[in-house]
Protein backbone atom coordinates (compact mmCIF):
# COMPACT_ATOMS: atom_id res chain seq x y z
CA UNK A 1 0.00 0.00 0.00
CA UNK A 2 2.94 2.51 0.80
CA UNK A 3 4.43 1.80 -2.38
CA UNK A 4 0.95 2.56 -4.12
CA UNK A 5 0.95 5.92 -2.20
CA UNK A 6 4.25 7.02 -2.92
CA UNK A 7 3.63 5.93 -6.77
CA UNK A 8 0.35 8.56 -6.64
CA UNK A 9 2.75 11.45 -5.25
CA UNK A 10 5.41 10.70 -7.56
CA UNK A 11 4.01 10.54 -10.86
CA UNK A 12 1.19 13.18 -10.03
CA UNK A 13 -1.80 10.49 -10.50
CA UNK A 14 -4.04 12.55 -8.83
CA UNK A 15 -3.89 15.43 -11.07
CA UNK A 16 -5.39 13.57 -13.77
CA UNK A 17 -8.61 12.74 -11.88
CA UNK A 18 -12.06 14.34 -13.52
CA UNK A 19 -15.16 14.55 -11.35
CA UNK A 20 -17.23 14.68 -14.71
CA UNK A 21 -15.79 11.10 -15.51
CA UNK A 22 -16.58 9.26 -12.52
CA UNK A 23 -15.94 8.74 -8.60
CA UNK A 24 -12.57 9.04 -7.00
CA UNK A 25 -13.08 5.28 -5.47
CA UNK A 26 -13.06 3.75 -9.04
CA UNK A 27 -10.45 5.49 -9.84
CA UNK A 28 -8.14 4.70 -6.88
CA UNK A 29 -9.40 0.90 -7.53
CA UNK A 30 -8.65 0.97 -11.37
CA UNK A 31 -5.19 3.11 -10.47
CA UNK A 32 -4.34 0.25 -7.73
CA UNK A 33 -5.04 -2.91 -9.33
CA UNK A 34 -3.02 -1.74 -12.73
CA UNK A 35 -0.17 -0.88 -10.13
CA UNK A 36 -0.33 -4.25 -8.29
CA UNK A 37 -0.39 -5.58 -11.17
CA UNK A 38 2.85 -4.44 -12.74
CA UNK A 39 4.41 -4.90 -9.18
CA UNK A 40 3.22 -8.03 -8.99
CA UNK A 41 5.32 -8.76 -12.25
CA UNK A 42 8.15 -6.65 -11.57
CA UNK A 43 8.57 -8.65 -8.09
CA UNK A 44 8.15 -11.93 -9.68
CA UNK A 45 11.43 -11.44 -11.80
CA UNK A 46 14.01 -13.64 -11.10
CA UNK A 47 16.78 -10.97 -11.34
CA UNK A 48 14.92 -9.57 -8.41
CA UNK A 49 14.79 -12.58 -5.87
CA UNK A 50 11.21 -13.86 -7.88
CA UNK A 51 9.78 -16.87 -6.24
CA UNK A 52 11.08 -15.79 -2.85
CA UNK A 53 8.55 -14.91 -0.14
CA UNK A 54 9.06 -11.30 1.47
CA UNK A 55 7.43 -11.11 4.87
CA UNK A 56 7.39 -7.42 6.54
CA UNK A 57 8.28 -7.18 9.65
CA UNK A 58 6.09 -3.71 10.25
CA UNK A 59 2.08 -4.48 10.82
CA UNK A 60 0.90 -0.89 10.61
CA UNK A 61 -3.17 -0.96 11.12
CA UNK A 62 -4.34 -0.28 7.48
CA UNK A 63 -1.93 -2.90 6.03
CA UNK A 64 -3.28 -5.15 8.31
CA UNK A 65 -7.07 -4.43 8.24
CA UNK A 66 -6.66 -4.93 4.30
CA UNK A 67 -4.97 -8.54 5.17
CA UNK A 68 -7.84 -9.33 7.55
CA UNK A 69 -10.30 -8.95 4.48
CA UNK A 70 -10.56 -11.81 2.37
CA UNK A 71 -10.80 -11.75 -1.41
CA UNK A 72 -13.08 -14.67 -1.42
CA UNK A 73 -15.74 -14.94 -4.16
CA UNK A 74 -15.90 -11.17 -4.65
CA UNK A 75 -12.51 -10.90 -5.89
CA UNK A 76 -10.14 -7.97 -5.13
CA UNK A 77 -12.82 -5.20 -5.90
CA UNK A 78 -15.28 -6.57 -3.75
CA UNK A 79 -12.62 -6.63 -1.04
CA UNK A 80 -11.70 -3.57 -1.71
CA UNK A 81 -15.58 -2.20 -1.25
CA UNK A 82 -16.00 -3.83 1.58
CA UNK A 83 -12.73 -2.00 3.13
CA UNK A 84 -13.53 1.32 1.92
CA UNK A 85 -17.25 0.46 3.49
CA UNK A 86 -16.08 -0.27 6.90
CA UNK A 87 -13.58 2.45 6.90
CA UNK A 88 -16.21 5.18 5.77
CA UNK A 89 -18.37 3.52 8.54
CA UNK A 90 -15.70 3.70 11.46
CA UNK A 91 -15.43 7.33 10.06
CA UNK A 92 -19.01 7.89 10.65
CA UNK A 93 -18.84 6.46 13.97
CA UNK A 94 -15.66 7.90 15.87
CA UNK A 95 -17.20 11.19 14.38
CA UNK A 96 -20.87 10.29 16.36
CA UNK A 97 -19.41 9.50 19.43
CA UNK A 98 -16.83 12.88 19.53
CA UNK A 99 -19.94 14.75 18.83
CA UNK A 100 -21.60 13.05 21.92
CA UNK A 101 -18.57 13.56 24.05
CA UNK A 102 -18.56 17.56 23.04
CA UNK A 103 -22.18 17.51 24.50
CA UNK A 104 -21.23 15.98 27.58
CA UNK A 105 -22.60 12.44 27.16
CA UNK A 106 -19.77 10.66 27.08
CA UNK A 107 -20.83 8.21 29.98
CA UNK A 108 -24.04 7.52 28.98
CA UNK A 109 -22.76 6.43 25.72
CA UNK A 110 -20.24 4.06 26.85
CA UNK A 111 -23.24 2.60 28.63
CA UNK A 112 -24.97 2.15 25.35
CA UNK A 113 -22.60 1.50 22.81
CA UNK A 114 -22.78 -2.06 23.69
CA UNK A 115 -26.59 -2.34 22.59
CA UNK A 116 -25.54 -0.34 19.31
CA UNK A 117 -22.38 -2.06 17.62
CA UNK A 118 -22.42 -5.68 18.49
CA UNK A 119 -19.28 -7.46 18.29
CA UNK A 120 -17.68 -10.80 19.55
CA UNK A 121 -19.49 -10.49 23.15
CA UNK A 122 -23.25 -10.33 23.70
CA UNK A 123 -24.61 -7.28 24.51
CA UNK A 124 -25.80 -6.67 28.17
CA UNK A 125 -29.70 -7.14 28.64
CA UNK A 126 -31.38 -4.29 28.13
CA UNK A 127 -32.99 -4.14 31.28
CA UNK A 128 -29.77 -4.06 32.86
CA UNK A 129 -28.67 -0.84 30.67
CA UNK A 130 -31.87 0.52 31.36
CA UNK A 131 -31.17 0.60 35.04
CA UNK A 132 -27.76 1.81 35.19
CA UNK A 133 -28.53 5.02 33.11
CA UNK A 134 -31.96 5.34 35.34
CA UNK A 135 -34.15 5.05 32.42
CA UNK A 136 -37.02 2.73 31.58
CA UNK A 137 -36.61 -0.08 28.86
CA UNK A 138 -39.07 1.80 27.07
CA UNK A 139 -37.32 5.24 27.33
CA UNK A 140 -34.24 3.14 26.01
CA UNK A 141 -35.36 1.48 23.16
CA UNK A 142 -36.35 5.34 21.97
CA UNK A 143 -33.13 6.73 22.50
CA UNK A 144 -31.42 3.70 20.46
CA UNK A 145 -33.82 4.35 17.69
CA UNK A 146 -33.10 8.05 17.85
CA UNK A 147 -29.09 7.43 18.05
CA UNK A 148 -29.26 4.73 15.39
CA UNK A 149 -31.07 7.53 12.75
CA UNK A 150 -28.78 10.12 14.16
CA UNK A 151 -25.49 7.54 12.86
CA UNK A 152 -27.55 7.03 9.15
CA UNK A 153 -27.27 10.75 9.58
CA UNK A 154 -23.88 11.20 9.86
CA UNK A 155 -22.46 8.55 7.71
CA UNK A 156 -24.85 10.01 4.95
CA UNK A 157 -22.73 13.42 5.77
CA UNK A 158 -19.55 11.36 5.35
CA UNK A 159 -21.09 9.80 1.91
CA UNK A 160 -21.84 12.99 0.62
CA UNK A 161 -18.31 14.13 1.11
CA UNK A 162 -17.25 11.45 -1.62
CA UNK A 163 -19.67 12.23 -4.36
CA UNK A 164 -21.28 14.78 -6.63
CA UNK A 165 -25.19 14.40 -6.85
CA UNK A 166 -27.63 14.07 -3.85
CA UNK A 167 -28.94 11.18 -5.72
CA UNK A 168 -25.32 9.51 -5.75
CA UNK A 169 -25.89 10.05 -2.12
CA UNK A 170 -28.91 7.50 -1.82
CA UNK A 171 -27.11 4.69 -4.22
CA UNK A 172 -24.13 4.96 -1.88
CA UNK A 173 -26.07 4.32 0.73
CA UNK A 174 -27.99 1.46 -0.74
CA UNK A 175 -24.55 -0.34 -2.20
CA UNK A 176 -22.57 0.27 1.76
CA UNK A 177 -25.36 -1.44 3.07
CA UNK A 178 -25.52 -4.31 0.80
CA UNK A 179 -21.58 -4.76 1.15
CA UNK A 180 -21.77 -5.18 4.91
CA UNK A 181 -24.68 -6.95 5.04
CA UNK A 182 -22.75 -9.86 2.31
Amino acid sequence: MQGFFAHLLAENTLSRVQREKGRLRTFLLNSLEYFMANDLARGQALKRGGGWKIVSIDDPTVEARVARISVGEHGFAGSYDRLWASALMEHAWRNLEAALNAEGKAQWFQAIKPLLVGGGEPPPPSETVAARLEMSVENLRTTLHRLRRRFRETLRAEVARTVSTSKEIDEEMDYIYHLLKA
